[in-house]
């Protein structure tokens, strides 16, 4: 079926301005930073108050399955709406609410991140000086091609699978990082040991000609806030400037703006942006002790409160250094270390099965757009 993107939906923006946006609330506030590889990630997002929700969604209220995503910049990326989720739409975004008796939701998302639509965007944007932005006003005569109904389904379900396999991974990754936090602040801090006697700050630089093109290269924008797990990462061509050197076990501080609590541990060696500190263990088994220690709540408020800057404020190491830290020879901490390590180890093996389950997603999924190869194909290729 060939139709346009107005005859499979109707397409909504949000309100071209920027509310008062706060740190904790029910109202959640949507921005292109929520969009992360076809999901929708609120840890990325803000709240705003009961009186500024309403007025923010008087255009539109998003509603369960409605595909988000951004006119500007991050062209490309979408999500499709939760249930359960009281939310507006932020500048830069926008929604397309499907008509299911035409496209299966879940369909419309492969759909928007298929090689199809990126090279459509590519196409039909308006390329910037500083940002590529897509004419919402032209966007619904964007021409569009379709299989049955009955294939959307199957497409969709069987790559669904695979994303519904990388989703149990990101469950099993937060509960085991609740589950080395709460064991962590169940641990006697008496004994008189800080950060610091943990803790070696790597100072190592890399230069840009330095940097293998496929090395490991985290940045900021790599980390999630609130996450122990950097499952995002770069490539060395990235890097265009001085990068800090990290070992596999080191933790990735976030020190510009603090507040924005980015802490992990590093799933492997590479380099990473010199707005992050790098703490590497005095030895191997204190690894889980330091991110923990680093990422507790009040190590990363005693950053907050410290650092320097007033639209960009920077942390420095002293500013946590003496962050007292549960005494590393106790017998407790020696047994939170071993566990808390299993728990690392599982996670890391779950970060790379999800890489490969998503690198499988993307490779079937222009071949099922395209027909190159049947649901059935596609099957076979998982199953193998």
């Amino acid at each position: 079926m060939t139709t346009t993107l107005s005859g499979i939906g109707e397409i909504f923006d949000g309100p071209h301005a920027t509310p008062k946006r706060l740190t904790s609330g029910s109202k959640t506030f949507l921005n292109i930073s929520s969009l992360n590889q076809g999901r929708l990630d609120l840890d990325q997002s803000d709240w705003i108050s009961d009186d500024e929700f309403t007025k923010w969604t008087r255009r539109v209220t998003p509603q369960p399955g409605d595909l988000l995503f951004s006119y500007e910049t991050r062209l490309g990326e979408a999500a499709l709406m939760p249930t359960g989720i009281d939310a507006c739409l932020g500048r830069r975004m926008a929604l397309l609410r499907p008509d299911t008796t035409v496209v299966d939701s879940q369909f419309l998302l492969y759909f928007w991140m298929s090689p199809y639509f990126k090279q459509l965007i590519d196409q039909r944007a308006i390329h910037g000086a500083t940002v590529d932005r897509i004419p919402l006003s032209e966007l619904g005569d964007w021409p569009v091609t379709l299989p049955t109904l009955k294939d959307q389904h199957a497409i969709a379900e069987v790559l669904g699978a695979l994303d519904e396999k990388i989703a149990a991974n990101s469950r099993t990754m937060l509960i085991s990082q609740q589950l080395i936090m709460s064991m962590y602040q169940s641990l006697p801090t008496e004994g008189g040991a800080h950060l610091q006697d943990i803790t070696v700050v790597r100072k190592n630089k890399s230069e840009p000609e330095e940097i293998e093109p496929n090395e490991t290269y985290i940045g900021l924008e790599h980390l999630t806030r609130r996450s122990i797990w950097a499952n995002k990462t770069g490539i060395g061509s990235d890097a265009t400037s001085t990068k800090s050197i990290f070992h596999t076990g080191d933790t990735l501080f976030g020190k510009l703006r603090p507040y924005f609590h980015k802490v992990a541990i590093a799933p492997t060696s590479g380099v990473c942006s010199t707005d992050i500190l790098v703490l590497s263990p005095t030895i191997n088994e204190l690894s889980p002790l330091v991110l923990a220690a680093a990422n507790d709540d009040a190590t990363v408020e005693r950053a907050v409160q410290n650092s320097n800057g007033t639209r960009m404020p920077r942390a420095k190491w002293a500013d946590i250094s003496t962050t007292p830290v549960p005494n590393p020879d106790a017998t407790e901490t020696k047994h939170f270390c071993a566990k808390a390590d299993e728990l690392i180890d599982l996670c890391r093996s779950l970060i790379v099965e999800s890489r490969t389950l998503a690198a499988t997603r993307d490779e079937l999924l222009p071949l099922l757009m395209s027909g190159k190869i049947t649901v059935a194909d596609a099957e076979k290729r998982i199953a193998e």
